[in-house]
């Protein structure tokens, strides 16, 4: 499912694969192996992808409080 989202982002943003890869510093056939999800990206791969798309990822509470990642400490975890 991951790997459509990441096309899907890639495309809407005008990318292709060799585009991204350079901006995430990553080569194309990794991007391809995610996309295609013969891999799977690290959620910090994932928001990299998605960010350099254009696309922010929020997580939502149960009581409609928002947050993004860069608000969550790695110690708070």
């Amino acid at each position: 499912m991951i790997g459509k989202i990441i096309k899907y982002a890639r495309s809407k943003a005008n990318l292709t694969q060799e585009e991204l890869g350079k901006l995430a510093n990553i080569n194309r056939t990794t991007l391809g192996n995610y996309e295609t999800e013969f891999r799977q990206p690290t959620f910090e791969m994932i928001e990299t992808l998605l960010n350099k798309c254009g696309v922010k990822i929020y997580f939502e509470m149960s009581n409609g409080e928002r947050f993004e990642s860069k608000d969550v400490m790695r110690k708070d975890i």
